[in-house]
Order: structure tokens, then C-alpha cells, then sequence
């Protein structure tokens, strides 16, 4: 029978009278041993059954793996085990070993012969008891032998950190040396890196209320929140406080010495030659050079003193009878922006006053027209389009004639796997669909040429070409599988 060495278990021992003296040693090779015994009237790690046989208990017993053998002594009287007189003594193996294993699922009983003869059964024994004295008694005899022992000293630590019993010092340590710092141990394996955390916002800051404060007073600075914008970014209003400046002084002129009329004469012509920059009570408004207070033409500041320039801005509308063309000189010559409705378009716009160049509504569509084909680009390779919305399937230049081949693209299956596909809606309020898409910070280290970033730093994804590369890429696995298939069919077909 097996039993695993860590294992408490119980062994039956049978063919002997188990009620005179006696010790049962167990023991494997080399290992320690393990007691059962019957001395002056108490069983150790075993007890009688009413049925004769001894159950020896193997609770924490230590032994270690191998064959499990007893060597079993017998006294006839306690006293011979004292003076270590054995009668009869036998040593054989229990059937039982100790294995690293599994336990069997049995049980087993150990048979051993008798080796005397029964012999015919005492009176009963007394049952010791403790007397008042707290020592052993037999019947009336007292023994003499305290039943329990006096309570011990309580150690005490000194202050030198050793031990004391009864004020005495014991030379040993209450707290054990310290003991040197042991190596470091290896590092650890760095940690997986976690999600990206979402797009931060950028704060936006507008000027707000500015307010003039008496001459005496700090200048302040407050921000006052103020919503935000479309994308969600925050918005700030910057107010400012600033002091008044100190009223000024007049100067009043007391007294003018003239030596003559003409000084008088030649001090008003000499006034009148200083070019002033305002208009006189006695002059009209045409001598003046300038205005004594500013005017604004289309966003622009007018004074009199220069002609107007420029861009116009800040425009409510234009009303005229006749066609608005507009001329800009760019390096290379002229470019004309001409608006006018001609036969075939709604509302043409023409590049040069030439139709061969135009960008035309037609019947409610937008059309671009250059010539006899349409090869015209919407965008730039750095300025794209941001949102476009169809109905119908966008056709993409595909011809291997107008590209030069950089690398093949084959993408992993796991990583294809691992794409999260959500839906979601955009934080523009305007838009309301819910949208189904993926996140293109995922696939710019898989597929950077599918990625664009736009000016503003957001990232833009070619959904058909990831689909293409992913359906392409999952394609060759396929095939591939199927090909080991085929092979190992072929093997077991072989075979």
C-alpha cells in the first residue's frame, strides 16, 4: 500500500495482546522514528479497540519516503521496561510504503503472531487520582510525586537587552543579532503599457471686458470661463483693469510782447505755413490733412492721411448692378476670379475669364471642369478634406503605371485581432449618427501609410486600405493553412 510521506494516516495491528507493556518502533531507511507504545497503563500514538486489535495513529510523524518497517519489543511488567529488560521482540516490514505519490484508496491490516502464551488476567487495577496536596495518589497511599509542577520564574529583559531570571543575568540576548542585508533581488519584468489616455484640450483665450480705474488704483487681470467650442476645447475671457493716468496741466500764456503790427503779421503767417494736422474754424475740410477723428472703410482705419489698401474684412454684403471681377498679380501673371451665371451652370466660378477652367453648380451638384477631363484635386498632400459625405463608392487612382513600389504589406493576424471595434459619436454636436469605426492611434504603428495627420495635429485613417491590407493578409493565411492541410492529409493517408 502506498501512502504519500506527508500524509497522517492510521495502521491496524492485530495477533497479539496488545494490553501488556510494550513499545512499537516504525521507522524507513535512514529516517527517524516514530513511537506506539503501552507503558505504565497509558497508550502513546495508539489506543485498544474493543475488539483486541491496536490502531496505531500516525498524526505528524515526520517519516520520510521509503519502506516503512516496526521493530516491536514486549515487557511483562512495567518495571521490566524501566530496567529495560525486554521478553520478546520483533522486527518485520508493515506492508506500507511511504512514497512522494498519491495515497491508495485502502486500508491495511498488519498480523502479528504471538510469541507467548496469554496469561490469565490480574485484578484491576487503581486509578491514580490528585489529592489535595496536588500530588499523586493510589488509593489512600499518597506518592509523593507532585501531579504538577511549581510555576517558573517569568524572565525579564535588562537593560542591556539580555535575559534575567530572579534579577539574574543570563548572558543570553533577548533579540538575536542582526543579520546582513541580503542581495538584491532581480528586477522585475517591466509592466505592459496602458492605454492611451484621451486627447487633451486646448485652452482658448479671448480678450474680454477691458475698464478704465481711478488714477490710485491696481491694475487687475481676472479669467472668466466661457464655454467652449465645437471640438470641446475650453474657452477663456481675459479682463483687464487699468488705472487712469493723472489729469494734466495748462500752461496759460500771461503776456505777449510785440515790438510792431508786422511782428504780429509774421507770427500768424508762420502759424498758418506749420502744416497743422486739423482743420481751422476759417478753413474748409479739403485744406485739412488729416481728420481730427478717425473713421473705419471695411474693417480698415482712415484718417486722410493715406489711401486705402488691402483686403476687406469684416463685410456685411455687397450690392452692385453689373458683374464683380476681382484681379491679383501672383508671380508668373494674372489670375482672375470672375462669378456670373452662363448657359449649362447655375453659378459658375472662372479661373482666368476662361471656361476651360471652371467650378460650377449644376442642378444642385458641385462640378469641377477642366477642359475635356476631370483631373482636378480636391485638397492637398498636407491640406485634406476634412469630412466628405456620399452615397455612392469613391473611386481611388489604382494604376501600377503611376506608382513606384516602396515595400510588400503583410500584417499579423493578432494584430488584426486585436483591433477594437466601437461605435461612437462625434463631440461636434452637430453631427448626431452614431458612427462605427476604429482608433487610428492603433493603427499608425502597424500601417503608418494609411495614417495622415492634419494641421491641426488630428489623425485621419484610410478605412478601405486597412480593409484591403487586412482582408489580403488574412487571405495568405488561409491558403496557407490550407496547404499544411493538404500535407499532413497526405502524410496520414500514407500511413
Amino acid at each position: 500500500m502506498n501512502v504519500n510521506y506527508k500524509s497522517d494516516f492510521k495502521l491496524l495491528e492485530s495477533g497479539c495482546d496488545f494490553s501488556v507493556p510494550f513499545t512499537f518502533e516504525y521507522r524507513t531507511v535512514f529516517g527517524r522514528e516514530y513511537v506506539a507504545s503501552h507503558i505504565d497503563g497509558f497508550y502513546t500514538n495508539c489506543y485498544l479497540h474493543s475488539d483486541g486489535r491496536l490502531m496505531v495513529c500516525f498524526d505528524d510523524h515526520n517519516l520520510p519516503p521509503g519502506i516503512l518497517t516496526c521493530t516491536r519489543h514486549f515487557y511483562l511488567t512495567d518495571e521490566d521496561f524501566h530496567n529495560g529488560i525486554c521478553n520478546l521482540w520483533d522486527k518485520r516490514d508493515t506492508g506500507i510504503i511511504l512514497t512522494i505519490g498519491k495515497t491508495d484508496n485502502c486500508e491495511i491490516e498488519v498480523e502479528v503472531p504471538p510469541f507467548y502464551n496469554k496469561g490469565s488476567k490480574g485484578d484491576p487495577g487503581i486509578t491514580p487520582h490528585i489529592g489535595e496536596n496536588y500530588n499523586w495518589w493510589i488509593g489512600e497511599e499518597d506518592t509523593g510525586v507532585l501531579a504538577k509542577g511549581q510555576n517558573g520564574s517569568t524572565p525579564s529583559i535588562g537593560n542591556n537587552g539580555n535575559w534575567y531570571i530572579n534579577g539574574e543575568d543570563t548572558g543570553k540576548p533577548s533579540q538575536g543579532v542582526q543579520g546582513e542585508n541580503g542581495a538584491n533581488g532581480a528586477d522585475g519584468t517591466n509592466g505592459k503599457d496602458g492605454a492611451d489616455g484621451e486627447d487633451g484640450k486646448t485652452p482658448i483665450l479671448e480678450i474680454g471686458q477691458v475698464s478704465t480705474l481711478s488714477p490710485d488704483s491696481l491694475a487687475t487681470v481676472s479669467l472668466t470661463p466661457d464655454g467652449t467650442d465645437l471640438q470641446g476645447n475650453p474657452k477663456y475671457q481675459l479682463n483687464f483693469g487699468i488705472p487712469k493716468g493723472e489729469n494734466g496741466t495748462s500752461e496759460e500764456i500771461d503776456n505777449i510782447t510785440l515790438s510792431s503790427l508786422s511782428d504780429l503779421n509774421q507770427s500768424w503767417e508762420n502759424l498758418l505755413k506749420s502744416e497743422p494736422d486739423f482743420a481751422t474754424t476759417s478753413s474748409n475740410v479739403a485744406s485739412a490733412t488729416k481728420l481730427q477723428i478717425g473713421r473705419s472703410i471695411w474693417g480698415q482705419n482712415f484718417d486722410g492721411t493715406k489711401s486705402l489698401s488691402g483686403d476687406m474684412s469684416n463685410v456685411s454684403s455687397i450690392s452692385m448692378d453689373g458683374n464683380l471681377s476681382g484681379v491679383k498679380t501672383l508671380t508668373g501673371g494674372n489670375v482672375t476670379l470672375s462669378i456670373d451665371s452662363s448657359p449649362g451652370y447655375n453659378i459658375g466660378f472662372r479661373l482666368g475669364g476662361s471656361q476651360n477652367n471652371a467650378f460650377c453648380l449644376i442642378d444642385g451638384g458641385l462640378q469641377p471642369y477642366y477642359n475635356s477631363r476631370n483631373a482636378l484635386n480636391f485638397g492637398a498632400p498636407d491640406t485634406r478634406w476634412k469630412t466628405i459625405y456620399v452615397v455612392n463608392a469613391v473611386d481611388a487612382s489604382s494604376d501600377i503605371r503611376l506608382k513606384d513600389i516602396c515595400t510588400y504589406i503583410n500584417i499579423e493576424l493578432d494584430k488584426i485581432a486585436q483591433a477594437k471595434i466601437f461605435s461612437y459619436k462625434w463631440k461636434d454636436k452637430r453631427i448626431k449618427d452614431i458612427q462605427i469605426g476604429c482608433s487610428a492611434q492603433y493603427w499608425k504603428d502597424i500601417i503608418p501609410e494609411a495614417i495622415k495627420e492634419d494641421c491641426e495635429g488630428y489623425l485621419s485613417m484610410a478605412y478601405d486600405r486597412i480593409a484591403l491590407a487586412s482582408a489580403i493578409s488574412i487571405a495568405r493565411e488561409v491558403v496557407n493553412l490550407n496547404k499544411k492541410l493538404i500535407n499532413i492529409e497526405s502524410k496520414i493517408i500514407k500511413n
